[in-house]
């Protein structure tokens, strides 16, 4: 139960709405806690869920009209502890309100303790039973924030009310996307949320808007199950309501080139490169990822670190994987471009098919970052996947959204980097990343994250 919004009694700010909104059918409204909601959603046992975000329901269907603009997630800790950036938040021990699930866009290797009151969760800091409360900004009062230090989990964003995805679910969707206009025009809107009504947004929805399509070769942005990297990226999609966006994957990365005349297209996670920025625009980075690594199917005597020029030109036998158009960074894609080695095969951008390749023996070597190693290679294969430095690598790339060159493409970026900067501060946008390193790996990328997003 939300205080105001969704009250026991079945009244509250969301159920006018939704009343509203459904005038004529008849609601049976049922109180439990959220992720029982949750679970019950996806059992099919409940038609809708009222005030979700879109990845809390990857499979539902959801009107385009978003039901409120919900308030930041927030850490508060005691003034005395030296947190100031999202790494600081690493195994920390937290408290939140039973019911959330704050663990998402948390790494920890403590269990997170439940409370059923604020001023229990507070009174855990105080005790030094925890090291953190956790909830949403509104939750506390002025005189309570004094006390303690804060950092943002996660900024504000859009919360929805979600339908099944059938026929039903559809049907309703699509009138609640109707009504939701209708009520906005007439003040209906405003005289139900009243003070909260200019927080929301409501205001200045529109449902024509303009299309971007947004390519990429990663399978885990386009499907309904994303990758931690591919969650960053729909966060702020999700959140950036001036736009309509269509998600497509790009099979092959030389495709950017012939798409570079349309005035509504971008491609995420790629790299800088001089000849992308002549035809194309970039945000801010939205990722970083550690030096690229060789992967071998066989043991290589080399000295480390190994030079991948000297291993194609004394190893003619052995072949390398290479996507086309994929940048490798300036070294390497100097290298490839300067020398037409015979033993480098072409292969498709998709990660995954790239590393079943790998395992099958399409070729025996692929340059690659170390976390796609540890999401793909099929272990179950009973095969050993050697891993080495490249002499010619960067210590770490970072990944960029970049568009064709248009009016409309100027203001879609100028809009993403807006949000993109609100992000950066937040625990979400550093453990989207770093949960995915390898243990090894996690002190150098904490560096280099702090380095290049100046959280410090």
């Amino acid at each position: 139960m939300w205080y105001d919004y969704t009250n026991e009694d079945g009244t509250g700010i969301y159920f006018d709405v939704l009343r509203a909104v459904l005038p004529n059918d008849e609601l049976s409204i049922n109180h439990m806690p959220f992720s029982q909601s949750l679970e019950k959603f996806n059992q099919n046992e409940i038609d809708i869920v009222i005030g979700v975000y879109k990845d809390e329901l990857p499979n539902a269907y959801f009107p385009k009209w978003y039901l409120d603009n919900e308030y930041p997630i927030t850490a508060y800790f005691k003034k005395e502890l030296t947190i100031s950036k999202p790494s600081d938040l690493i195994d920390k021990r937290f408290v939140w309100l039973d019911g959330y699930h704050f663990e998402r866009y948390l790494s920890s290797s403590f269990k997170p303790q439940k409370v059923t009151s604020i001023e229990a969760g507070l009174t855990m800091i105080n005790n030094r039973n925890v090291d953190v409360f956790i909830d949403y900004s509104y939750n506390l009062t002025p005189e309570e924030k004094k006390l303690y230090s804060s950092i943002e989990i996660f900024p504000s964003r859009h919360v929805y009310v979600a339908f099944q995805r059938n026929m039903l679910g559809r049907a309703l969707a699509q009138r609640f996307d109707i009504q939701m206009e209708k009520l906005r025009n007439n003040g209906t809107l405003g005289a139900i949320y009243r003070d909260s009504y200019a927080y929301s947004g409501l205001e200045q929805f529109k449902l024509e808007k303009p299309k971007i399509l947004i390519l990429s070769n990663s399978v885990s942005l386009l499907g309904p199950t994303k990758s931690s990297r591919a969650q960053s990226l729909h966060f702020i999609f999700d959140e950036m309501m001036d736009y309509e966006f269509e998600f497509k994957q790009l099979k092959d990365i030389e495709e950017i080139y012939r798409l570079k005349n349309r005035s509504n297209v971008c491609f995420t996670d790629l790299i800088k490169t001089e000849q992308r920025l002549e035809h194309f625009i970039s945000s801010r980075p939205v990722s970083l990822y550690l030096g690229l690594q060789l992967f071998s199917t066989t043991k290589l005597n080399y000295r480390s670190p190994l030079s991948i020029r000297e291993i194609l030109e004394t190893q003619p036998d052995m072949l390398l994987g290479s996507v086309n158009g994929r940048s490798y960074g300036e070294e390497l894609d100097n290298l490839f471009n300067s020398v037409k080695f015979k033993n480098i095969v072409p292969v498709p951008s998709d990660l995954e098919t790239i590393f079943k390749q790998l395992s099958f023996g399409r070729f025996d070597m692929l340059i690659e970052y170390p976390s796609e190693k540890e999401r793909f290679w099929i272990k179950e294969t009973g095969k050993m996947l050697y891993q080495y430095e490249l002499s010619e690598a960067n210590s770490y790339i970072l990944g960029h959204l970049m568009c064709t060159k248009s009016r409309l493409n100027e203001r879609f970026l100028r809009d993403f980097d807006n949000y993109l900067e609100k992000l950066y501060g937040s625990a979400v946008f550093f453990d989207t990343q770093y949960r995915k390193i390898t243990m090894s790996e996690k002190e150098r990328f904490i560096d280099f994250f702090n380095k290049e997003f100046k959280t410090n």
